[in-house]
């Protein structure tokens, strides 16, 4: 077995890699060398900058090439910056690493890793994918295959590594120091020592609290995060491996390609394997969301080379489990290459979506700063003005930069996304990829599967239609049925027994259990018995979704029959045309029109077993159809029409026939009946629109099915006014679309936009869609399903949910175990809440943030400044409690007609803090100097201990502390995307505790009393009277504010970007007529 490349293209500095499902990347690499003199001055550096560098690089790994390395030509590179594109896109950052020499096939090669993955670089200088290939092996060569020796085994360790899938978790020190040497924590290191240094030891050690509790939620979080994924994907355990001509017991981590191992019963398999003697029954559930036991034969013994397409029934796949077995199999692949280890590696590195929230806070903070340094500017001239010492200048500046940046800040974000997780799973939604809560928020198209996802997964036969020679005969029972007909729906499945029961697929076992047929479990893959009718089933050809059809080889009497079934389409194409009746359309669409699925039955005589797949599967006999029922899910016509309430645009992406997938579309509401609908198909190389007519709205014979009709319109004359209609497109449409989009995007867009059914689409048609409707202008796609097939669309969706009943799927960022669509509107509505109160509390700490930072200013102003239980007051009571309670807003279990806004830089949200900023700014400052007009005021005087409190500090204590209070109610955002605030009981209880306080602090605490807790100086009694008035006004006018113009402003931006996005693509779909490209359509 050699090392191969698996057809990746290679070259010196570039290297496409192809793995499983759609994992598709180019490697870019550039190549260094050490530099020891850099290394020096860098050393050098970091002794006479206390370290800065050293920050530097830490929190800029991608600059640590331009310190440390020098580029160089491949032969004398000792590391190689490495960088992932997609499609011409930078996936990642650059990252470098080392270069390992390894031996290869006899030759000395330099190896890296990249995301687990192992490539390296060989004598011609190609980059090549480090993986066992079996392609130049034949099928007879792997199923004779020898055990290895034990000398071989470390080698093939040296090169493979371990056959064990696990991510470093860094020891809890090792973690703790890397969070508090981040930018934010650093920074409120500096801050508390800088308050403990000026006296404010209590307000110090609040920082501090507030900075661990901050660090280890992140911990918490970060560790929580990679445990999951870790026990979700590593497993070890001990298996028998025939080696040195002996079965020996081992770890499954030291198990390595070319390794012959015995399976055992009620095992999860450790690696991709071959199975080369037997029969073992496989659950491969945590792969595909469906737990059904899969049969799975020994491979077959001939010349032909090894592949894996036509050979699926012999592959098992690592994390599935091993229900029965009699077997052994030889180790395909291990570690992260199998097909486990691709999915592990989708949920660890898939580029997150960055969307506007995350980089307006960037920019939010950036501005606080700028604000922080034109403050610190303006004490450092007060402090020159009142001649204050140079120590005492340079801590005032400083200490109003960290007053600027609030040390909550990063918590109560958190908050709101942990408190989203923690609901929904209550809802039996789980998630691998926290970070997508909030961008499910912005979702505004919401993609479905059909079969097992809008419709039941169990399919109820409705009847056959035979084949016979004067055209197809009348629908009948299945167990009416005769001849070759009802043979092929006897045998043509992937049924079998375990435990005594008849398990498998469920349209298999809907159609067998109705064929009126026993089965029996052989050695073989079992034997169909009817009477004196035994069908022995020698052998299967697994049902793969790109070629849309499964067969069996049957032993009848003394006759090789192969009975395959499969999409009408797909079975016509590989049929003898002289079987194919006249009227097969017409026949298909009269049940595909009125919701029916059909699958059409063939068969030929053999006299080979061991010819390939392809050779087998051509020159058919058509036999006849199967129909089925497909029925909706009771809650997918409610979740559909509750989620286009919200003005989400929904869509149906399935394998299915085209008319099938219409008619339920109908069925749920995707598509409306009162609007005209049209089918793009590609027939004869031209792209051909038709008509699809509902003939009447009668349910027929009490079925949940409509009557529908087709008329074919050829290159229609007016585009624009197809475009005005609802459109169903087929695959090989959006394959021709999806070539001719950078050609002609504007009118592909404009088809795409009309889209809502995509029919017969295959697995990797879902993941591009996905793909392609990303790169309309605001749009957030979210896609649900629950099976392989959806395994591409679920990975590529900004926001995916697997309905799978593993407790963890590793299928996409979201798995329900509520086996309905209904998990979609709870994420949406948990994703909308979270993002809401990320927003809120965003604002609630920047105003906060700014209103402390003017009253700190004003004492500036007359030399002086906020005494440590002031600010201990403000911070510990106020900013805290609310920080976490306003979090705590339940969400509302309905979906609002628009999203909430995502955008800090938005007229809504600035204007909503500018007017607080601007009024608490202008209220100070009315009640400074409203204070210092009154005849009982006192100057405090130029030496005063600024750890005693005085009227200035005072007034500003209180008057800022309301402006607080202020923000936290009206900050407090309930309908339409969080409960109404009275429900949040911690909230209403923390509010009422503060009130009283402040009323407290303000009217009945005498002097005295303030004077001995050091809080504050009290004032004359009217002055206290009127101040309580005054609190009152400026709570009434912000809350007021916020509550009616904000809200009002937030709910009209967002519904002009609806209509915003409605004119775009409105305007996409007006096309010129001269644009057609080619004359196709």
């Amino acid at each position: 077995m050699d090392t191969e490349t698996s057809q990746n293209q290679v070259q010196e500095n570039f290297c496409r890699f192809k793995g499983d499902f759609d994992e598709e990347f180019e490697v870019g690499l550039t190549y260094y060398r050490s530099n020891n003199v850099k290394y020096a001055i860098y050393c050098f550096s970091n002794v006479i900058f206390i370290g800065i560098p050293f920050l530097i690089l830490r929190w800029f790994p991608q600059y640590q090439v331009f310190f440390n390395y020098t580029q160089t030509e491949i032969n004398q590179a000792t590391h190689v910056n490495i960088q992932k594109f997609k499609n011409g896109l930078s996936q990642s950052e650059p990252t470098l690493t080392n270069l390992t020499e390894k031996l290869i096939n006899g030759q000395k090669v330099q190896t890296f890793q990249l995301e687990f993955l192992r490539f390296y670089i060989n004598q011609k200088r190609e980059i090549r994918h480090l993986e066992t290939s079996f392609e130049g092996l034949t099928q007879k060569q792997i199923y004779r295959a020898k055990c290895l020796q034990q000398s071989d085994v470390q080698d093939k360790l040296n090169i493979y590594g371990e056959n064990i899938m696990d991510i470093e978790i860094k020891p809890i020190w090792e973690l703790w120091i890397d969070e508090v040497l981040t930018p934010f924590n650093l920074f409120q290191l500096f801050a508390l020592i800088l308050w403990a240094y000026d006296n404010y030891l209590y307000y110090s050690m609040l920082i501090l609290f507030l900075t661990l509790i901050q660090m280890i939620q992140s911990l918490w979080e970060m560790r929580s995060s990679l445990l999951k994924i870790r026990k979700m994907i590593m497993f070890k355990d001990n298996v028998i491996v025939v080696r040195d001509d002996r079965e020996i017991n081992i770890e499954s981590n030291q198990l390595v390609p070319g390794d012959l191992i015995k399976l055992k019963n009620q095992s999860k398999l450790p690696c991709d394997a071959i199975l080369i003697k037997g029969n073992a029954i496989v659950n491969e559930a945590i792969l595909t969301g469906e737990s059904i036991p899969i049969n799975k034969v020994a491979l077959e013994e001939n010349e032909y080379p090894f592949r894996v397409v036509g050979n699926e029934a012999s592959m098992l796949y690592a994390g599935t489990y091993c229900l029965r077995q009699d077997a052994l199999a030889i180790v395909y692949k291990t570690g992260f290459n199998t097909i486990k280890g691709s999915l592990a590696r989708s949920i660890m590195f898939n580029k997150s979506t960055t969307f506007s929230f995350e980089r307006d806070s960037r920019k939010y903070l950036i501005v606080l700063l700028i604000l922080a340094a034109a403050l610190a500017a303006l004490s450092i001239y007060l402090s020159f003005y009142y001649e204050v010492t140079a120590e005492q200048n340079a801590i005032w500046a400083l200490e109003i930069i960290t007053v600027v940046i609030p040390p909550a800040l990063p918590t109560a974000l958190a908050a709101g996304i942990s408190l989203a997780i923690h609901r929904l799973k209550k809802q039996q939604i789980s998630t691998v990829k926290p970070d997508k809560v909030n961008v499910s928020a912005k979702v505004n198209v919401c993609a479905f599967d059909k079969t097992g996802t809008i419709t039941e997964l169990y399919l109820s036969v409705l009847g056959c239609r035979s084949n016979q020679q004067n055209g197809f005969g009348r629908q009948k029972d299945l167990k009416d049925a005769k001849g070759d007909l009802l043979e092929c729906f006897a045998s043509c499945h992937s049924l079998l027994i375990d435990q005594d029961i008849l398990q498998g697929d469920p349209l298999d076992l809907s159609m067998f259990q109705a064929s009126g047929f026993i089965f029996e479990d052989t050695e073989d893959l079992g034997v169909a018995v009817q009477g004196k009718i035994k069908l022995n089933i020698k052998k299967r050809y697994d049902f793969i979704a790109d070629l849309q059809r499964m067969s069996v080889i049957v032993a009848v009497e003394d006759k090789l029959k192969l009975f395959c079934k499969g999409s009408p389409e797909m079975i016509k194409s590989i049929s003898d045309q002289f079987s194919i009746p006249q009227n097969y359309q017409n026949i298909l669409e009269q049940y595909t029109l009125q919701g029916f699925r059909v699958i059409a039955c063939a068969m030929k005589i053999i006299k080979d077993m061991s010819l390939r797949r392809e050779e087998h599967e051509k020159n058919l006999n058509f036999i006849g159809f199967l129909i089925f029922e497909n029925q909706l899910k009771p809650e997918s016509t409610r979740v559909i029409k509750q989620l286009q309430e919200a003005n989400l645009k929904t869509l149906m992406v399935t394998g299915d026939n085209p008319f099938t997938a219409i008619n339920i579309s109908l069925e749920c509401g995707i598509l409306r009946e009162d609007k005209q609908t049209y089918l793009g198909e590609i027939k004869e190389n031209k792209m051909i629109w038709s008509e699809v007519q509902l003939q009447n709205q009668e349910l027929i014979e009490d079925k949940s099915v409509y009557s529908l009709h087709k008329i074919d319109r050829q290159n229609c004359d007016d585009d624009n006014e197809l475009l005005n209609h609802q459109l169903v497109i087929t695959g090989q449409v959006f394959d021709e679309l999806e070539k001719q989009f950078e050609s002609d995007k504007e009118r592909v867009q404009a088809i795409l936009q009309k889209t809502l059914v995509f029919a017969r689409m295959k697995p990797n048609h879902k993941g591009d869609l996905m793909k392609l409707l990303q790169r309309f202008p605001d749009t957030y796609i979210s896609f649900c399903g629950d099976g392989t097939n959806d395994t591409c669309a679920l990975r590529q969706a900004d926001v995916g949910l697997a309905l799978s009943i593993e407790d963890a799927s590793l299928a996409a960022p979201f798995s329900s175990q509520v086996q309905n669509i209904t998990g979609v509107v709870h994420l949406l509505v948990e994703g909308r809440a979270s993002l809401v109160t990320s927003i809120e509390c965003f604002k609630f700490l920047t105003v906060y943030a700014v209103v402390q930072s003017i009253g700190v200013i004003l004492c500036y102003f007359d030399n002086n400044n906020f005494q440590m239980l002031q600010f201990m007051y403000c911070d510990l009571f106020m900013i805290v409690p609310f920080a976490i309670t306003m979090a705590m807003m339940p969400s509302i279990p309905t979906l609002a007609k628009y999203r909430p806004c995502a955008d800090l830089i938005s007229f809504p949200v600035i204007s909503s803090v500018l007017v607080f900023i601007l009024f608490s700014c202008g209220t100070q400052v009315g009640a400074f100097y409203w204070m210092k007009s009154e005849p009982w005021f006192t100057e405090t005087p130029d030496e005063y201990d600024e750890l005693v409190a005085n009227q200035e500090s005072s007034i500003l204590l209180l008057v800022s502390s309301s402006q607080v209070f202020a923000a936290a109610l009206a900050f407090t955002q309930g309908p339409p995307f969080r409960d109404y605030f009275f429900k949040n009981y911690y909230y209403i209880f923390w509010v009422i505790v503060v009130i009283i306080i402040q009323i407290l602090l303000t009217l009945f605490i005498d002097d005295q009393a303030l004077v001995d807790i050091n809080l504050a100086l009290g004032f004359d009694y009217d002055f206290r009277t009127y101040l309580v008035g005054y609190q009152i006004g400026i709570v009434c006018f912000l809350f007021t504010y916020e509550k009616i113009i904000t809200q009002w402003l937030v709910k009209r931006s967002s519904l002009l970007d609806m209509e915003r996005h409605k004119k775009i693509h409105y305007r996409a779909n007006q096309v010129e007529p001269s644009s057609k490209p080619n004359g196709k359509y």
